[in-house]
């Protein structure tokens, strides 16, 4: 399809969203979105009584304000009406320089009220024929993937290592950003990054090797393990590995009590022991860093190790990854990416181009739960032993992959045992990301085209997201056939 086609379906949607007064303020948010500074948005949000305390949408405006920073200078098209009443617009935009198609939802309480109830910027599954190119060569790959990392760097929006390979040979990687703003220190290939969640996935993986070795059952109760843990009669390791377990996550009072002191898995422990279950084990899904600190005790009870010896002997060690470990925060550890986050408590300042450092946010210590660190070049060599069957065995795995509950999180659908699957085409992938302030991480592995990602960066992860997202958009058409 020809661009003048864009441009005369951009002008027919925009006709008819004039329509009534509602589609001429969302047109008029749009302009203004476009050409204001990223927290222009949170002035909108005021003026509009938009309530930013509701979780979803203090989510979603954050996300809104750093998606405002990617589009600097960019172009946008309409390319699709969902909806159009005079209370709820749902429509598809097409960003030009991005190539990103993006699903909007502008909604206000009632016909009489100015109050908006959502304003969301998502990405959409919309596909447009017109934009749907042909299959790129590796050398077309490399450059359209130069081309990303390099246009969200120019805009500050991505900090991090991106490594992908092919057949176990590097097919792309590159470091942008820096490891320490406050010294201008710029990442490079081997820079630690923190995990986040991704840490689940070497817990997983070793509850499943002691499973392989008959030491635990994933089905009984973890009251052989731990039989002084509250409901512990009632919960198994299969309800704990897929977040069914009904445990929370410790993010509490007692957290923000002995923040500086949370250094072991008992620490941590400590902090959840006495909850409530939320629900019955095994009634549904509620992701949970608890049940993996959990997991992460059982895995000490049943070794005699802690569970960083135990990891470090039974994974690190056996695949090469020589800059992986959970570090304690206040110890020295030769380059190390320190994180950045744009967050703080006043809202308003979330997005004003101003970085603060996440010291003060992270526990001390990472665990069982995330928090560990690696590097891009560690994680494709545990990538390669898990899906060649030297961790775990090939039985293991699927069960490992097996989709047990429904997550969507980011470019992830499903959740398996410490395991995030997906797809790029018709291809699926497995692996787990992580995110927090100033954290955000993804391993994507695709078994059919023996290929892997990795991606570790030290700004928050909405800028990850919108990063990846493209990288997927042009893996696709490299693997497309």
């Amino acid at each position: 399809m020809q661009e003048d086609s864009v441009i005369k379906k951009h002008k027919e949607l925009e006709e008819e969203l004039k329509t009534n007064e509602f589609g001429q303020l969302f047109l008029e948010f749009l302009s203004d979105f476009m050409n204001n500074k990223p927290d222009w948005i949170f002035t909108f949000a005021e003026k509009y009584n938009l309530d930013v305390e509701n979780l979803n949408n203090k989510q979603n405006i954050h996300f809104n304000a750093i998606f405002a920073k990617f589009i600097r200078n960019d172009e946008l098209k309409l390319v699709n009406i969902r909806t159009h009443s005079s209370i709820l617009i749902e429509v598809d935009v097409y960003f030009e320089k991005l190539n990103l198609v993006i699903y909007v939802r502008f909604e206000r309480e009632n016909e009489e009220s100015i109050d908006l109830k959502s304003l969301l910027f998502s990405f959409s599954l919309h596909k447009l024929e017109d934009k749907i190119k042909d299959k790129l060569s590796q050398e077309e790959t490399v450059d359209a993937l130069n081309k990303v990392i390099q246009l969200a760097a120019e805009k500050d929006c991505f900090s991090g290592n991106v490594l992908i390979t092919e057949k176990n040979e590097p097919l792309f990687q590159t470091s942008a950003g820096y490891a320490s703003l406050s010294y201008k220190i710029p990442n490079n290939i081997d820079t630690k990054f923190d995990l986040g969640s991704m840490n689940k996935i070497f817990t997983a993986v070793s509850i499943l090797q002691l499973y392989e070795q008959k030491k635990l059952d994933l089905q009984e109760p973890i009251s052989r393990f731990l039989p002084d843990f509250p409901n512990s009669e009632k919960i198994t390791p299969h309800h704990l590995l897929s977040h069914t377990s009904g445990l929370g996550s410790f993010w509490n009072e007692l957290y923000e009590e002995r923040f500086a002191k949370i250094r072991t898995t008992d620490d941590y422990l400590n902090l959840f022991k006495d909850d409530p279950l939320l629900f019955e084990p095994g009634e549904k899904f509620q992701y949970s860093n608890s049940g993996y600190i959990v997991l992460g005790k059982i895995i000490e009870v049943i070794t005699g190790l802690s569970y960083d010896e135990y990891v470090e002997q039974n994974i690190h060690s056996r695949t090469d990854m020589k800059n992986t470990s959970c570090f304690d925060i206040d110890s020295i550890v030769p380059n190390r990416a320190m994180g950045y986050t744009n967050s703080n408590s006043n809202i308003k300042k979330f997005v004003t181009e101003q970085l603060f450092n996440n010291f003060l946010i992270l526990p001390v210590k990472g665990s069982s739960a995330g928090g560990g660190y690696s590097t891009v070049t560690d994680l494709t060599n545990f990538a390669k032993a898990l899906n060649n069957g030297e961790l775990i065995s090939k039985q293991s795995l699927e069960l490992m992959k097996n989709p047990h509950s429904e997550m969507v999180s980011g470019n992830f659908r499903n959740y398996g045992y410490g395991c995030q699957q997906g797809k790029i085409g018709d291809l699926e992938y497995y692996g787990h990301g992580g995110g927090a302030n100033g954290v955000a991480t993804n391993l994507m592995i695709i078994p059919e085209k023996d290929m892997v990602t990795a991606i570790l960066t030290n700004y928050d992860p909405a800028y990850e997201i919108i990063v990846e997202k493209q990288i997927i958009d042009i893996m696709e058409r490299y693997l497309s056939k």
